[in-house]
């Protein structure tokens, strides 16, 4: 008898998932074989030459070989939400120079093939999931196997294979194993099993197994409103194939699959439509609150709408450092901090460095004082475009993010030319005027949430000096009073 080796050959597969027209095809030969032999009365045990091989084999004794194969995938290739349309199975069948007809079954194995202390001989007396009718080689002995099974193939003639790989699918254990038997009559010698298009040998994986899918889907309207609930200009969709925002004129109605991962990155419009800029994006109606824009959006079978909502702004805002000694006193070189959840200032790296606002995540940032976020007001390229009235605060009184924050330094050391030195200066609280115009959460803290109340609100950074007079008129033009 010649030797029997128990050997398993395992050749990783690199595979490609392909879309075309709404399906899926997922197309592979096997990612691991190997064979199984038994003798009548013997255990059964691996038997390779790493080979594919079926049927009836004499060495001294009758043995029956059994051949399997293991196809495996990522959720990437074929997620589990998918919905096998068809399978289609190819190879050849080949018995040298004999014209025996050929009958083969297959069996679903409910382990990946490189399971250890699993009797996979033993596993394929089980599961069957077709019988093939009886099979005739051509004139040159082949006997070529293209199958296909769909959801419609009657039951006993394929309609298991069909059920057995959407089962795979839906299970997420990413692999389907089959065992390959020779039916009826076990005749020597055994078959070769091999490429359906003769281009594969034995020797490598050679069935190659296709399943065509389909992804659910749902309708998702886009939208982008004015206060009034009029639709506005466009929305952008992130494109990943052209690095780019494509725009949509809204409302547009996509019809988008929906699998754990799919994801939709859209961009609300960044300018001034009607005195009104983005603020917000509704999701199902529903008010989500982290503001930044471009924004990311799990898609669900029940996404049915996303809308940009925008609100308008106002532009005759000030914020600035009152000195107390001194109202009205303007040095040339005092700063202010402000942080605005909607500034349109960072260059997202993973969208092409589009620019976006940054939510609540948004820096404060030194302007100098007086500080005016309008309409068009350029900061170092930094345009506010006004702010928004009553934001931040609920009707019962409650902060609520988002919200626009103040800051002030807590001591600032400021050259006067009236005085011809450089004095000190102390924060002593914010206010606003006129008196209500704005609130703040922390009004006596250096950094503060604050809500505009009102048209030409002024919010203001009380400051108290060193060194200085309280008389408004000891800095006026020809005063005396400059020290204390």
């Amino acid at each position: 008898m010649k030797p029997i080796f128990k050997t398993l050959a395992i050749i990783l597969i690199t595979i490609t998932p392909i879309l075309l027209k709404g399906q899926h095809t997922f197309s592979s030969k096997e990612t691991l074989f190997t064979n199984w032999i038994k003798r009548d009365g013997q255990a059964s045990y691996v038997w390779g030459n790493n080979t594919h091989r079926v049927g009836a084999l004499y060495q001294t004794y009758w043995y029956e070989i059994r051949n399997f194969a293991c196809w495996q995938w990522t959720y990437d290739e074929i997620p589990t939400e998918a919905t096998v349309t068809s399978v289609t199975l190819k190879f050849r069948a080949y018995k040298g120079n004999y014209q025996d007809n050929f009958t083969f079954s297959l069996h679903n194995i409910p382990y990946i093939l490189n399971s250890p202390n699993i009797d996979f001989f033993n596993e394929s007396n089980y599961n069957q999931i077709y019988l093939s009718p009886t099979l005739t080689p051509d004139a040159n002995h082949n006997v070529f196997i293209n199958q296909t099974f769909t959801a419609q193939t009657p039951v006993g003639q394929g309609w298991e294979v069909w059920n057995a790989v959407n089962n795979a699918v839906k299970s997420g254990n990413y692999f389907l194993t089959l065992g390959i038997r020779e039916r009826i009559n076990l005749l020597l010698p055994h078959w070769t099993i091999s490429g359906y298009d003769l281009s594969v040998p034995t020797t490598q994986p050679c069935i190659e197994l296709t399943i065509i899918y389909e992804l659910p889907n749902t309708s998702v309207t886009v939208d982008q409103r004015l206060s009034n609930e009029t639709s506005v200009d466009s929305v952008g969709l992130w494109n990943k194939l052209n690095s780019s925002f494509e725009k949509y004129s809204v409302p547009h109605t996509f019809d988008w699959e929906v699998i754990s991962n799919t994801k939709k990155t859209l961009l609300a419009n960044q300018n001034l439509l009607s005195y009104q800029k983005y603020i917000h994006w509704e999701n199902n109606s529903q008010i989500d609150n982290n503001v930044v824009n471009h924004k990311t959006f799990q898609i669900y079978t029940y996404t049915s709408n996303l809308t940009s909502r925008l609100n308008s702004t106002q532009p005759d805002i000030t914020i600035i450092n009152e000195f107390l000694e001194s109202p009205g006193l303007n040095p040339i070189n005092d700063s202010i901090h402000f942080k605005d959840p909607w500034l349109i200032d960072f260059p997202d790296p993973l969208y092409g460095n589009a620019l976006r606002n940054r939510g609540m995540d948004a820096p404060f940032k030194q302007r100098p004082s007086p500080f005016y976020p309008d309409y068009t007001t350029s900061y170092y390229g930094d345009v506010y475009k006004g702010v928004f009235l009553n934001q931040g605060i609920t009707p019962q009184g409650q902060w609520q993010p988002p919200y626009y924050s103040v800051k002030a330094d807590a001591v600032q050391d400021i050259p006067l030319s009236q005085t011809g030195r450089t004095h000190r200066f102390y924060f002593q609280g914010w206010s606003a005027s006129p008196l209500g115009s704005a609130e703040f959460q922390y009004p006596d803290s250096l950094e503060t949430p604050v809500v505009f109340k009102q048209e030409g609100a002024t919010v203001q950074a009380n400051l108290k000096g060193t060194q200085l007079s309280n008389n408004s008129n000891a800095y006026s033009k020809g005063s005396q009073r400059k020290f204390v």
